[in-house]
């Protein structure tokens, strides 16, 4: 036994030797690095899957520090976090006071996601160490992950770091902590009370505080009555009801920590000194959803707020879930613009409780979609053997907008104040001349509208509009029938929202963004950059017709971003991270695998179009280099026709210069080039493993398809000739991830593993960044195959996937042939349609002076003069 005891204690010795060297190696590199650089930590061997930031990825950092626990990233420059649309938890932060970083003033932001940590479960609750026994919390922000900032000192932060990396820093068990970073806070944030003296007025009542020492922090205090309770009660009173799981841990403690008549006591003082309040602060404009209490909840509640965020403005509202505990406990009623029920058709007692209050004495606004508690407000009669639950429903808001969807088994009857129907059973849809419950108490409505007697209003909802239904859907057909309605679904629970005097207005237009050069090899960075400054004007521009290029160091020189105006920020290490935020850079250089194409890369946000990028460089840039443009949103896409093409988040929107000699392959038969570009998007994916059954093809001449039914994206090809060189610009845009209003890449994978049956094996979802690089990679070796096997190759792989093989045409001529019939036979040698007509001719078709519609096998050609 003396033995054990022996080496015991040596082992803890040792164990306390070397988290002391390994704090002052922290402290050291740290005191090197603040306060100008911004620090991003990262766990390292210890955690399971290192996981990126989504506010400060360290896609273009410098490892300062790394051991066997984490990983030390120097930005370099300290990132300027606005803090205009946080929530404070006092009204006494002031950026322009005291908001600099020094050694004992650190403001740190960190993130977590909403998922369980089970080390953190696992780990022993002496050793937890809790963020707020470290620094001073200032602010906090909940969207797709929670962030909150802290304030603290340089021997905090040390500890910080250090319990981070030995997997024992929490805020909660169901928020795990995937980094942090330094930052320089600025603006304002938006205060909970209107002033510094209520909120000192809410906690005057207070207890006095009970000082509890958190062992694992080296002897950190943390005042439990007048820190943690003052925050977690506040929050609970805010406008984030989707904090609670991170209060929840602080407030056992509280009742823990005080005698629990006195805690209630102290509660319900605080709750009538917020009660008087509540006339005298604003409300702020929350759309609470709630989606039962299974754990299905949190994946319909996305669902539901990406058709939320698509009708309502989100500049005006925040969208949160509602769980099932914050429901029954947190005080969400005072700061809700409009409450929406979905997917829980057996509701709890206490939650039907808690809804009839929010509507009948509060004066709610309800949108409920087959919920239990909607025979509150109506009569709710089961339809019987005419209606299936998964019955696919069409009605008609206007002659203009038909709408498929799913439809539930009642119907209503309205009993509560006066009822108008806006959709009946019999599928026709609201005209203007509503029946009322007064008048037509038999009317049975599939959505009904009922104005309350003391100001509540409610929608009760038969029909699936909420979320979109196709992502349900396991067959190919409903599937289609489903997305091809999305769109006015949409525009059919936009109009409820707007009855129910929602802000649905268009969100305004986003700010355009500079640009990012980014390179995985500096020598290529200095070739291209080399090429560009000897045509730069005095000013460092690159001017063309149209559009022009601002060439500079860093962001801090910016002065124009306009739609023809792109700044181009040249330094790898002083490039503004925020600028990245939407790509993701790391799944880039992975799938990318060229020695030519995007090996260098103009990267903005929000801008225009990409197919301007290049005009001033087109004929210039240095030989075996071909940048590629990618933006993450596009406010005036081009497609082929001059049409427009939508370009929100989520598509994969890139373009790129090619060029070839004209005694080349590919300069013989140029025309090729838009079918070579949209089979490597496609070919790009299914050679995937796994992915090779995706319904991807391919509709001559450009279009990239879901089967024969729905467009994902298309490509987009101009061409000039200057001597003995053709210089091309090929524009691609394709649909990877966003899903509504329309399809994407993602909603066919998700189909495909549902049809599939299976729980594991699933093949992943994909990012518009990894498709890119994956285009690029599959263009660059077809290129290679056209150039050494002709066109003929070629065409072996474009038939696999596209759609016209075989099939019979209506030929519509303005010749002397007149009408007539023909069968599509494939490609002719110069890449246009090739047509054979009943007598055995063939003719060739081309896009310029024909119109098509071949998914109604219809050619129209015009007559050539």
């Amino acid at each position: 036994m003396l033995p054990l005891t022996l080496s015991s204690y040596l082992w803890a010795g040792v164990q306390i030797v070397r988290q002391t060297v390994r704090l002052r190696h922290y402290e050291q590199v740290l005191q090197s690095l603040l306060p100008s650089a911004t620090v991003v930590v990262f766990q390292n061997k210890t955690s399971q899957g290192s996981e990126q930031l989504d506010s400060v990825p360290p896609s273009s950092g410098v490892v300062e520090f790394e051991d066997d626990f984490i990983r030390l990233y120097n930005m370099h420059l300290q990132r300027e976090v606005d803090l205009t649309s946080w929530t404070c938890y006092t009204s006494d932060f002031k950026t322009n006071e005291s908001a600099n970083n020094t050694h004992q003033n650190i403001y740190v932001v960190v993130e977590t996601r909403h998922v369980v940590d089970e080390q953190i479960k696992r780990t022993h609750p002496d050793l937890k160490v809790h963020v707020l026994g470290l620094g001073q919390p200032v602010a906090w922000k909940s969207t797709d992950h929670f962030d909150v900032i802290i304030s603290c000192g340089l021997s905090s932060l040390v500890r910080m770091i250090d319990a981070f990396g030995q997997n024992r820093l929490h805020l909660d068990e169901d928020l795990k902590i995937k980094g942090f970073a330094t930052i320089q806070p600025t603006g304002q944030p938006q205060p909970i009370y209107g002033s510094r003296n209520s909120s000192q007025e809410i906690h005057s009542s207070s207890a006095p505080s009970e000082k509890t020492t958190d062992n694992a922090s080296n002897g950190a205090t943390i005042s439990k009555g007048s820190i943690t309770t003052k925050i977690s009660d506040t929050m609970l009173n805010c406008s984030s009801p989707s904090q609670n799981a991170f209060i929840n841990s602080h407030k056992q403690k509280d009742v823990g920590s005080t005698k629990s008549a006195e805690f209630h006591r102290r509660s319900e003082r605080e709750h009538q000194l917020r009660d008087d309040q509540t006339k005298k602060a604003p409300k702020p404009p929350n759309i609470l959803v709630y989606c039962g209490a299974d754990e299905r909840s949190k994946q319909i509640y996305t669902s539901v707020k990406s058709s939320l965020s698509m009708c309502v403005n989100t500049d005006v509202y925040i969208i949160y879930h509602l769980t099932h505990i914050e429901m029954l406990t947190s005080p969400w009623v005072e700061n809700t613009a409009l409450l929406l029920l979905s997917s829980c058709p057996d509701l709890a007692l206490e939650v039907k409780e808690k809804v009839s209050e929010f509507v009948f004495r509060h004066s709610g606004s309800l949108l409920s979609f087959d919920t239990s508690v909607e025979s509150c407000f109506a009569q709710k009669i089961n339809g019987g053997a005419a209606t299936e639950k998964s019955q696919l429903f069409t009605f008609k808001t206007d002659e203009s907008n038909t709408v498929t969807c799913l439809r539930g088994d009642f119907y209503y009857v309205g009993n509560q104040g006066v009822s108008e129907c806006i959709v009946p059973v019999g599928g026709s849809g609201e005209t203007g001349d509503h029946s009322t419950a007064t008048n037509d108490v038999q009317q049975k409505a599939l959505i009904l509208h009922t104005k309350l007697d003391k100001g509540g209003q409610v929608v009760l909802s038969q029909l699936v509009l909420e979320r979109d239904s196709a992502h349900s859907a396991v067959d190919s057909s409903s599937f289609v029938t489903l997305k091809s309605s999305n769109t006015a679904r949409l525009a059919a629970l936009k109009h409820i929202l707007a009855r129910l005097g929602m802000n649905v207005s268009p969100r305004a237009t986003p700010d355009l963004t500079p640009c990012c050069l980014l390179t995985q090899k500096q020598e290529l960075r200095k070739k291209f950059l080399a090429s560009v400054h000897r045509k730069l004007d005095k000013e460092s521009v690159l001017r063309s017709q149209n559009f022009s290029l601002t060439f500079l160091e860093n962001a801090a020189s910016i002065t124009q971003v306009s739609p023809n105006v792109l700044p181009v920020i040249t330094s790898e290490t002083s490039s503004d991270i925020r600028l990245l935020e939407g790509f993701a850079e790391q799944d880039y250089w992975r799938n990318l695998d060229t020695t030519k194409l995007g090996q260098v890369v103009l990267y903005t946000d929000v801008i225009t179009s990409t197919m301007h990028v290049f005009d001033g460089m087109l004929f210039s840039l240095p030989h075996g280099i071909y940048p590629v443009a990618i933006a993450g949103r596009q406010t005036s896409g081009r497609g082929r026709g001059g049409n427009m093409w939508l370009s929100p988040r989520g598509c994969a929107m890139f373009t790129f210069p090619l060029s070839f000699e004209l005694d080349s392959e590919m300069g013989q038969r140029i025309s090729f080039l838009q079918h070579l570009v949209s089979t490597a998007v496609v070919h790009g994916i299914r050679t995937l493993p796994g992915y090779q059954d995706l319904n991807l093809r391919l509709k001559w001449p450009n279009d990239i398809y879901y089967g024969k039914d729905m467009k994902l994206g298309g490509v987009i090809v101009t061409s000039t000739v200057m001597g003995s060189t053709i210089y091309s610009t090929i524009g691609c845009g394709v649909n990877v991830s966003n899903s509504d209003p329309t399809i994407c890449i993602n909603d066919i994978i998700e189909l495909s593993n549902r049809s599939s049956g299976m729980t594991s094996g699933l093949i992943p979802l994909l990012s518009p960044a990894g498709v890119i690089a994956r285009t690029l990679s599959t263009l660059e070796a077809l290129l290679a195959q056209f150039e050494e096997h002709g066109h003929t190759k070629f065409c072996e792989t474009y038939y696999k996937y596209w759609l016209h093989g075989g099939i019979k045409v209506s030929l519509n001529l303005e010749t002397e042939d007149g009408h007539g019939e023909g069968e599509v036979v494939g490609l002719d040698e110069y890449g246009f349609l090739s047509v054979c007509k009943p007598s055995g001719e063939t003719i060739s078709v081309q896009p310029d002076g024909n119109s098509f519609d071949m998914m109604q096998n219809l050619v129209y050609c015009k007559r050539r003069v």
